[in-house]
């Protein structure tokens, strides 16, 4: 909207915009006896107002494809929204005018002139106080994939029933465009249960709240050092195997402490081929013990 001049606002709109910094106000002045209101165009008329369909100059014109994925009866209910929207609040002159603007917007998507014809021609228009196709009370809807083929078969199926389908495209928008954000690298994750694999096949198994790059530098320290304080130095030590630090693998993400600890407990106890040993988590409560060995 246009900005003027402090001393060309109403007094109002001066005492508005003094509320709060960041909400300011603008108002609009008609020109050529024309006044945009949301999608309608207010027009003087002597001493009337008549109303005329109003798009934006930016206005793409782009509607529901007709080519798109979706139900046949979505695409006709457009065509009908949109000379319904204009019978209803256009005034008298200015219905024809906008109907044919409407007919050349959905041409641009692509829908075929018979069908826009056909649905103009025979659609009633409803007054505002007379809604047109409405559920009926009771009426249960049920969400179902939509499939062009099968789609029009299991709508007859429902026909008379207090049950309708309402039909969804299992592929969106969202899946035509990459994710922006930059997933979390598995060494910057905190809060997790790891796998560390060794080159013998076996696994040291264990938990972190800290950056998990951190833990396994504390591991590496410790081999360095032929620490034998969990069972992966332990191991090491004893047969000189290289580990494969290029691929430890998260098996679970908890932030409870408590919590964390059981998952660790119980990916050792059930697994394989672990090569932790007794005090990697003795910290652990190990009522679970006889459950968790039937896993293994």
């Amino acid at each position: 909207m246009p900005l003027y001049r402090n001393s060309c606002r109403p007094r109002f709109l001066n005492h508005l915009n003094t509320l709060d910094n960041d909400i300011q106000f603008t108002y609009e002045v008609e020109a050529d006896n024309k006044l945009p209101f949301l999608d309608l165009c207010l027009v003087r008329n002597h001493d009337s107002i008549l109303i005329d369909f109003y798009k934006k100059p930016t206005s793409s014109n782009l509607l529901l494809n007709f080519r798109s994925h979706h139900p046949m009866y979505q695409k006709i209910s457009i065509i009908k929204q949109l000379k319904q929207k204009i019978v209803r609040n256009c005034s008298d002159q200015f219905i024809e005018k906008n109907l044919e603007d409407m007919r050349r917007i959905l041409k641009i998507n692509n829908y075929p002139t018979k069908l826009i014809n056909s649905v103009f021609n025979n659609c009633r228009e409803q007054r505002n106080n007379q809604p047109g196709d409405q559920a009926k009370e009771g009426t249960r809807y049920i969400k179902v994939p939509f499939h062009k083929q099968l789609a029009p078969k299991l709508k007859g199926l429902f026909k008379g029933e207090n049950r309708k389908l309402a039909f969804y495209n299992v592929k969106t928008t969202k899946d035509l465009f990459s994710k922006l954000k930059d997933k979390t690298r598995i060494e910057d994750e905190t809060g997790v249960v790891y796998a560390i694999p060794c080159e013998c096949g076996q696994k040291y198994y264990g938990q972190t709240m800290q950056l998990l790059r951190n833990r396994l530098k504390q591991h590496q320290v410790d081999i360095a050092h032929k620490q034998q304080k969990t069972g992966l130095g332990a191991h090491v030590s004893s047969t000189n195997h290289n580990i494969h630090w290029n691929r430890v693998k998260i098996v679970d993400r908890e932030m409870n402490n408590e919590k964390r600890l059981f998952l660790e407990m119980a990916h050792i106890i059930s697994s394989q081929d672990s090569l932790n040993i007794q005090s990697d988590f003795n910290n652990s409560n190990t009522v679970y013990n006889n459950i968790l060995k039937k896993f293994k």
